[in-house]
């Protein structure tokens, strides 16, 4: 997705683990990001920001929004919009891009700490 097709976006709303269960514990796997945002103004959108702990590389995918989403999207866009990032103050590139330019350093920095020592429990 181009950087002009996103109109805005917000979040991480929510933050997630993929998790494998190994002989030595909980392992994870990836780590989520959540993300809301609008390709228009009627379209509201949802994605996930992935980072695979074992090839330690970023990815994105889109997520499903429901019908209710739908029905009250302006609602929600309207909720969001007064901390969302708009679509020119986005960088250049791809979603993955995007949506990486939103995290804190301090959520880099973990990830990337989780993949060097990954936890286990």
């Amino acid at each position: 997705m181009a950087r002009s097709d996103v109109k805005w976006v917000a979040g991480p709303i929510r933050y997630r683990t993929s998790d494998s269960i190994e002989d030595s514990g909980r392992v994870i796997q990836a780590i989520k990001w959540e993300f809301v945002g609008g390709t228009d103004y009627w379209r509201l959108c949802r994605w996930n920001l992935i980072f695979n702990v074992s090839t330690r590389k970023f990815s994105s995918t889109d997520l499903d929004v429901s019908g209710w989403e739908t029905e009250h999207g302006e609602a929600i866009a309207k909720l969001y919009r007064p901390v969302a990032i708009l679509g020119n103050d986005l960088p250049r590139g791809n979603r993955t891009t995007i949506l990486k330019s939103m995290l804190s350093q301090a959520d880099i920095t973990e990830a990337v700490a989780i993949a060097i020592n990954p936890l286990r429990e």
